[in-house]
This record gives structure tokens, sequence and C-alpha cells, in this order.
């Protein structure tokens, strides 16, 4: 997960079913987290990202409606997104 100083902590999940694209998590995050999308091998604990904003897919990779407001993306230097 990403920290509100944009850094990044490794935690402990508890995943229930593997979608294959997506995973449904039953312990370990918050609603409001951040979390690293397809982070790199390289990302550490406590390392600094950069947080950018995307437009998250509705059911069936429809557009989002307005509410709620888009996911904050962190990035490590470039490297692939997080969703909040």
């Amino acid at each position: 997960m990403v920290d509100a100083n944009h850094k990044t902590h490794l935690r402990q999940l508890t995943i229930g079913r593997d979608y294959g694209t997506s995973l449904e998590v039953l312990q370990g995050l918050e609603p409001t987290d951040w979390i690293v999308l397809n982070p790199a091998d390289s990302l550490d604990d406590g390392q600094q990202v950069r947080v950018k904003e995307i437009a998250q897919a509705g059911a069936a990779g429809a557009p989002a409606q307005a509410s709620p407001p888009p996911s904050k993306t962190p990035t490590p230097n470039g490297a692939p997104g997080a969703k909040r």
C-alpha cells in the first residue's frame, strides 16, 4: 500500500477469489488504501512513489460514473501504476 507521504508499505493480504485480471481481497486492505498495480520486482518497502490519477472502470470494463472520484495512482519512477 501507499501512505499519505507517498511511500510504499508491504502488507500481508488474505486473497479470496482470483478472477485473473482482478482479485478479491478478504483481509489486509481498507477501501481507502492506495495500492500499487503491477509493481516492479525492485519495489521496496518505504520507497517514495509518484501518485497519478487514473479513471476507474465500472463493471464489465464500462467507464466509471461521475461518483466516486477517480483513483490515485502511485508510480515508482515510471513503473506501472497503483490504484486506490
